[in-house]
C-alpha cells in the first residue's frame, strides 16, 4: 500500500459487519446529501429519490472497503442552458497526478483528502478523461456532452451535481493505478457505458432515459434479445460496491466478475492486478470474493427486462485481462459470491438471475453463495406479445422473479411484492396474440442449493411458483400470500417444500 493509500485508510471509519452478509442500507449513516435539486437538460426538475433516508452527522455510508469521508455534497446539475454559460473545452485528458494542472481547468486544490484538486462549472463539449491517478480530485457541476472516464483513480474520486452523457469507470485497458471507488452521487447520467469493478458507493443518481443519440455511441453491452438496445446501467464487475437510492430509466445489468476480488467480504481493498509491481500485494488470488448490495433504487422500465445479474460470460470475466495483468488468474480457484438485492422498487419489468455461480472448469471446488432477494416491489403490466408472440423475442415478460440456472448456493427470497395487472391487447390482430400465464416466482435450473421462499405477497397471477429442474435442493415455503394464484406448478425432479 503506497503512503497516500495509508493515509486515506487512516481517514477511513472502520469497517463493520460480519461474514453473515453485509448490513441493510437502513443500519448506516448516510449524511447530509445537501441540495437534491436536479435538472436534468430537459429542464426536469428531479428532486425526488426514492425511500430517502434521514440525514445524519457523516456524508458517506461506511462498510467494509475503504471508504474516505467527503464532505457534504452542494449544487445543482446544470442543463444544456446553464452549460452554454460556462467556459467550454473540447475535452480533457489526465494521466497520473501531474495531469492535475490548470492546463486541464483545475480550479482549486493540491491533492489531499482535505483540498483535493477541483475541476467545476466546466463545460466539455466532448470527453473528460482521468486515469491511472492516486490524488483525492472533486469533479462537481460540469457539464459532460461525450463521455466521463474514471480509470483506475483509487479510492479519492468524487463526483456529484454534474450532467454526465455516458458514464465509463474502470475500462478495460492496461492500466497501473488501483479501481476507482469513491463516491458518485447527485448526478444526471444519459447512460451508464460501464460501471466496472467498482468499489465504491454510487448513490442519488438519476442515469436515463436514454438520450436520443445513444443509439449511435459504442455500448460496451447489449440488451439481450432485445432491439433496439434499451440498456441503460452496464454495472460490470463489483466488489463491496454499494448501489443505493437511485433511479433508472431503462434495464439495469449488474454482471459478475471473478477477476475483481478481496480476500473477504469485508476486507478493506481488492486485490491488485495492474502492470505495477510495486503496488501488488503477496494475495492468494485462488480465493475469490466478491459482493455487491443494490438497494432503495426505482427502476422504471415497461419496454425491457428491469434488473438482470448476470454469470453468462464467466470465463472472459475471470482471467488476466488488459487490466488484469496478474498472471495467476487463469489458475485454478474458488470463488465467495454474497449478492443482495434489497428494497427496491420495479415498475414495468421485473428481476432476472440470469445464472449464479457458473460452471467453469478453472472452479476445483464448491463456490459457496449468498443470494438474497428482499423487500422488493415488482409491478407488471400485461405486454401485448403479437400476433403469435412475435414480439415477445423468447422473453417471458409476465414473471416477477426469474431465477435461471442457480447452484451451489444459500438463496432467500423473503418479503417481496409482486403485482400483475391485466391489460389485454386490442385492435384487429388482438385474437391472434397468446394469453399470458403470469408467474410471480420462476425457478428454472437450481442445483445443490436451499431456497426459502417466505412472506411474499403475489396479487394478481395465475401461478405463484413454477419450479422445474431441480437436483439435490432442499426449499422451504413459509408465510406467503399468493391471493388467487395457484402456489406451486412443478414438473417431476422438484421435491416437495418443507413448510
Amino acid at each position: 500500500m503506497t503512503p497516500k493509500m495509508l493515509t486515506l485508510a487512516l481517514l477511513a471509519v472502520a469497517f463493520s459487519g460480519c461474514v453473515d452478509g453485509l448490513p441493510g442500507l437502513e443500519e448506516a449513516d448516510h449524511g447530509d446529501h445537501g441540495d437534491h435539486g436536479h435538472e436534468h437538460a430537459d429542464g426536469v426538475d428531479h428532486a425526488e429519490h426514492p425511500k430517502e433516508h434521514e440525514a445524519g452527522e457523516h456524508a458517506h455510508a461506511q462498510t467494509g472497503m475503504e471508504r474516505p469521508f467527503f464532505g457534504v455534497a452542494k449544487g445543482k446539475v446544470p442543463s444544456a442552458e446553464d452549460a452554454a454559460d460556462f467556459p467550454q473545452v473540447s475535452s480533457i485528458r489526465i494521466v497520473g497526478d501531474e495531469g492535475f494542472r490548470p492546463a486541464a481547468h483545475i480550479t482549486d486544490g493540491i491533492g489531499t483528502m482535505g483540498d483535493p484538486y477541483v475541476i467545476e462549472r466546466l463545460y466539455v463539449a466532448g470527453d473528460l478523461w482521468i486515469q491511472d491517478t492516486d490524488a483525492c480530485f472533486e469533479v462537481r457541476e460540469v457539464y459532460v456532452g461525450g463521455q466521463l472516464s474514471l480509470n483506475w483513480n483509487g479510492i479519492c474520486a468524487w463526483v456529484h451535481h454534474s450532467y454526465i452523457h455516458d458514464l465509463r469507470v474502470n475500462e478495460n485497458i492496461a492500466r497501473d493505478g488501483y479501481a476507482t471507488g469513491g463516491l458518485l452521487e447527485h448526478n444526471q447520467i444519459g447512460f451508464i457505458g460501464q460501471l466496472r469493478h467498482y468499489d465504491g458507493e454510487f448513490r442519488h443518481n438519476i442515469v436515463g432515459p436514454r438520450p436520443p443519440t445513444a443509439p449511435f455511441d459504442p455500448i460496451l453491452e447489449t440488451t439481450p434479445l432485445l432491439a433496439p438496445d434499451l440498456l441503460v446501467a452496464n454495472i460490470d464487475g463489483f466488489n463491496q460496491g454499494m448501489i443505493h437510492h437511485n433511479v433508472f430509466h431503462g434495464s439495469v445489468d449488474l454482471d459478475f466478475h471473478g477477476h475483481h476480488h478481496g480476500t473477504g467480504f469485508f476486507a478493506t481493498h481488492s486485490h491488485y492486478h495492474g502492470d505495477n509491481e510495486s503496488r501488488a500485494m503477496a494475495h492468494d488470488h485462488t480465493a475469490r470474493w466478491t459482493s455487491v448490495l443494490f438497494a432503495d433504487n426505482q427502476i422504471i422500465d415497461h419496454d425491457g427486462y428491469g434488473l438482470r445479474y448476470d454469470d453468462r460470460n464467466h470465463a472472459g470475466d475471470d482471467r488476466v485481462a488488459n487490466s488484469e495483468q496478474e498472471e495467476t488468474l487463469d489458475l485454478d480457484h474458488f470463488h465467495r459470491t454474497k449478492i443482495e438485492i434489497l428494497r427496491n422498487s420495479i415498475q414495468g419489468s421485473g428481476i432476472w438471475v440470469d445464472i449464479f455461480n457458473s460452471d467453469d472448469a478453472h472452479h476445483d471446488e464448491r463456490n459457496d453463495g449468498w443470494l438474497t432477494i428482499q423487500d422488493n416491489e415488482v409491478r407488471l403490466v400485461q405486454r401485448d406479445d403479437g400476433p403469435f408472440g412475435i414480439n415477445g423475442a423468447g422473453r417471458d415478460w409476465h414473471i416477477g422473479l426469474q431465477l435461471d440456472v442457480v447452484k451451489e448456493a444459500e438463496v432467500i427470497v423473503r418479503g417481496n411484492t409482486f403485482d400483475y395487472e391485466a391489460a389485454p391487447p386490442a385492435g384487429p390482430l388482438a385474437a391472434l396474440s397468446p394469453a399470458p400465464e403470469p408467474v410471480a416466482i420462476e425457478v428454472n435450473g437450481l442445483r445443490d442449493a436451499h431456497l426459502q421462499i417466505e412472506d411474499n405477497v403475489a396479487r394478481g397471477f395465475d401461478t405463484a411458483i413454477h419450479a422445474l429442474r431441480f437436483d439435490e435442493v432442499t426449499w422451504t415455503l413459509f408465510g406467503n400470500d399468493w391471493g388467487d394464484a395457484t402456489e406451486l406448478v412443478a414438473d417431476d425432479s422438484v421435491p416437495m417444500p418443507e413448510r
